[in-house]
């Protein structure tokens, strides 16, 4: 599994990464057939870079995350904003853990259906 973060207008710290490494690992327990994961940060293009907002400074700008998981013949994707960066992570996370146990689903409940037509052979 190959995880890359991706980062626009916006630098994300190493503790970060590392933040978002752990978390985006825990996707594979529900479902080992991932191929490829890409986590993308940006700015929102119709705000200010920076906002006036009280409290620390890593919540002074908004962040949009996007996370794309390559899966067999699939690509499932999930987005969110947030002021945190941990906090859009976790979200994103949990958005994607829901997707990937219903791909599971799908992939397990799969059965072969015989052609209606072959019955009459």
């Amino acid at each position: 599994m190959n995880i890359e973060i991706h980062s626009r207008d916006i630098k994300v710290s190493p503790e970060e990464k590392e933040y978002a490494l752990d978390h985006i690992e825990l996707l594979s327990h529900h479902y080992d057939k991932i191929l490829h994961i890409h986590l993308e940060v940006q700015i929102p293009k119709h705000l200010p870079l920076e906002i006036q907002v009280p409290g620390p400074k890593s919540f002074s700008v908004l962040k949009n995350l996007t996370l794309l998981v390559h899966v067999n013949g699939k690509m499932l994707k999930s987005q969110t904003s947030a002021w945190d960066f941990r906090i859009g992570v976790d979200q994103l996370v949990e958005k994607m853990d829901g997707q990937l146990i219903k791909q599971k689903e799908k992939t397990k409940n799969h059965k072969f259906k015989e052609h209606p037509l072959r019955k009459l052979v």
